[in-house]
């Protein structure tokens, strides 16, 4: 087993989907277990705004908290979850079915270079613990609502908030950090990602699914050193 690989637990039948069909669901980020998914870092710098500036910024904070809000409604963040603990006994009975799943091993170097070759995703492990403070976008939204002062690389206050909203999706409470949690998130559109409605378990889910033969051609890299193992319940 890899040091560098990652496992993601599921279910038998999902695992028919990402082996059979080589594909893999990417879910709804704000329908997770985490009813805190996105608004955890979100809310934190919002409130250190409040409590740092003077208080003649509020409406500005407001208003820009407001902003960020709308956007994430409407560009709703779509992730795949993958762990760095293999046979970890709370995820087999979490996300395995009850244990009776399956954990499905990848090469996080290769899965790395797939995605780095075809675009429009990216993968990076989850910040538990971090100083709100110190990171950068909330000194870059800091400048902006004191001083409509935007950091390189942003045209305008939207590309301001699209940076908060994808940093907020690879940031969780401190409680989650047992898990060990490494995801890949949609970017932007591309053709090996393709939106679509499934029925499971009397629930209508809205998906956004991973090709991965596809970007395996793309990338010129064989599926299996991609997904390297398979292990059958814990």
């Amino acid at each position: 087993m890899g040091v560098d690989n990652l496992y993601h637990y599921t279910s038998i039948d999902a695992m028919r989907g990402i082996l059979g069909d080589k594909e893999l669901w990417l879910s709804n980020v704000l329908s997770m277990n985490d009813s805190s998914e996105c608004s955890n870092f979100i809310n934190r710098l919002i409130k250190n705004l409040k409590t740092e500036l003077d208080s003649k910024y509020e409406a500005d904070i407001v208003c820009f908290a407001n902003k960020i809000k709308q956007n994430l409604k409407e560009n709703t963040p779509f992730v795949g979850c993958f762990s760095k603990l293999e046979d970890n006994a709370a995820q087999w009975e979490r996300y395995a079915d009850n244990a009776k799943g399956v954990c499905i091993e990848f090469d996080r170097l290769a899965f790395e270079k797939m995605i780095k070759i075809c675009g429009g995703l990216c993968l990076e492990d989850i910040e538990y613990r971090y100083n709100i403070k110190k990171h950068d976008n909330y000194n870059n939204v800091k400048r902006w609502i004191v001083n409509t002062e935007l950091p390189a690389g942003c045209k305008d206050e939207k590309g301001l908030i699209s940076n908060i909203i994808v940093c907020s999706y690879f940031h969780k409470h401190k409680s989650f950090s047992t898990e060990e949690e490494v995801r890949v998130a949609q970017l932007s559109n591309k053709s090996f990602v393709r939106h679509e409605f499934k029925y499971n378990n009397g629930i209508v889910k809205e998906l956004r699914i991973m090709n991965l033969g596809k970007m395996c051609d793309m990338a010129k890299i064989d599926f299996e050193d991609v997904v390297c193992a398979v292990t059958i319940g814990p």
